[in-house]
This record gives C-alpha cells, sequence and structure tokens, in this order.
C-alpha cells in the first residue's frame, strides 16, 4: 500500500511538471509588461514642474477629471495637460477643499478666508470670498482645516468654530475649548473636540454622543 501512495503521488507531481511548459507558452507575457504588473500607475510632478510652492494639502477631483489642489499659494488646476494657480486675495495657503455633489461647485478653506471657485465673465477661474458673509466677531478663525460636503450643506471646520453654510447663509458654532477634527459617516457630521469628546450634529445642535467622552 505505501509503494501504490508513492507511485500515484510520483505520477501527480510528474504529470504538473509535464504540463507547466505547456502553460507557460500559453500565458507568456512580454518583459516590458511582466516588469510593472502589480505596480500601480504612478506619475511624480515636482514643484518645479507646475511652478508653485512646493506643500499642498488637499485634493478634489470633479465629475470632468480636473484636480484641485490645496497649496501653499492658492488652488492649484490641472487639466491634465495645463497647470493653472488659482490665488486667493493675500496669496495664503489653502488647507482644504470639497465640492458639492449636485452643483459641483469647488469651495475653499484657506487661511483666514473661506469660499468657493468661480468663473469670471472671461472664462477665468477666480476665488469667490465669502468672509464677509460671517459675521465680523467670528472672523478670527485662522486655518479652515477641513472643508466637507453634506447634501446642501457645506461645513468649514477651524480650531475656535464650525460655519455651515445652507441656503446662502451661514451658521456658526463656537468650541468650548477647540475643535480637532471633524468627518462625516452615514450622511451624518462628526467632530472632536478637545476636553469634551467626540460630538455629532443633530439638525442645528452639537451633541456629545453616549461614551463621546472617551475621545
Amino acid at each position: 500500500m505505501p509503494h501504490r501512495s508513492l507511485f500515484v503521488l510520483l505520477y501527480l507531481l510528474l504529470g504538473q511538471a509535464a504540463a507547466l511548459p505547456a502553460l507557460a507558452r500559453e500565458i507568456s507575457i512580454p518583459p516590458e509588461t511582466w516588469k510593472e504588473t502589480g505596480i500601480p500607475y504612478i506619475q511624480y510632478f515636482s514643484p518645479r514642474e507646475y511652478g508653485e510652492h512646493p506643500q499642498n494639502w488637499s485634493i478634489v477631483q470633479d465629475s470632468r477629471g480636473i484636480m484641485y489642489f490645496g497649496n501653499g499659494q492658492g488652488v492649484l488646476v490641472y487639466n491634465g495637460v495645463d497647470w493653472k494657480l488659482v490665488k486667493t486675495p493675500k496669496r495664503s495657503t489653502v488647507r482644504s477643499l470639497a465640492i458639492a455633489s449636485r452643483e459641483q461647485r469647488i469651495y475653499v478653506g484657506a487661511q483666514n478666508d473661506l469660499g468657493y471657485l468661480a468663473s469670471d465673465p472671461a472664462g477665468h477661474l477666480r476665488f469667490i470670498s465669502l468672509l464677509d458673509s460671517i459675521p465680523e466677531g467670528y472672523r478670527d478663525f485662522h486655518d479652515v482645516w477641513e472643508t466637507l460636503s453634506l447634501g446642501d450643506a457645506i461645513y468649514f471646520r477651524t480650531t475656535k468654530y464650525i460655519f455651515r453654510l445652507a441656503e446662502g447663509r451661514f451658521r456658526v458654532w463656537q468650541a468650548q475649548d477647540r475643535f480637532h477634527t471633524s468627518f462625516l459617516v452615514n450622511g451624518a457630521f462628526y467632530v472632536r473636540q478637545w476636553g469634551v469628546g467626540l460630538m455629532r450634529m443633530a439638525g442645528d445642535s452639537l451633541q456629545l454622543l453616549p461614551g463621546g467622552e472617551r475621545f
């Protein structure tokens, strides 16, 4: 019985070995192809190529495939061929970007400013500031670290305030201490507040989640 088992095992191994050359011939791949197999296509653009500040903070892509980068001197726009810089009034750093899903408008969170991109009569993309729409007492927000699109609303998260733009009007929530980070999950806005915990926006109320004080 042991000899028979060994014979069957050798038969199977030899049979597979004999089939390998034929299999190799069937799936022959040119060297220039298999050398890149499994490696994602990556193209690097140096600051020298796009000609602006070397630091980029955020990135979004619209439905046309055009890419937008939150750059150290404004919003970099790349259409696959050319690079253009859309400047903020003070050429301030753009920390965050978001695309409104319905209108495909690009919203911008910068240093001491926030707004959106729109084309002028000549078709050139310009930054439109919404700073004047915010009550004067809440304009000392410095960096807009996150800009998030949720339904018909746009959230701008700073360390001191959360601004929500909806139906052309801003609503403001002020931190008890400092806001740390914000994000969207299952159609809801969440934010972590230092010394308070993890909170969720429910209607017009920012509420501490059950157990959220652990965060």
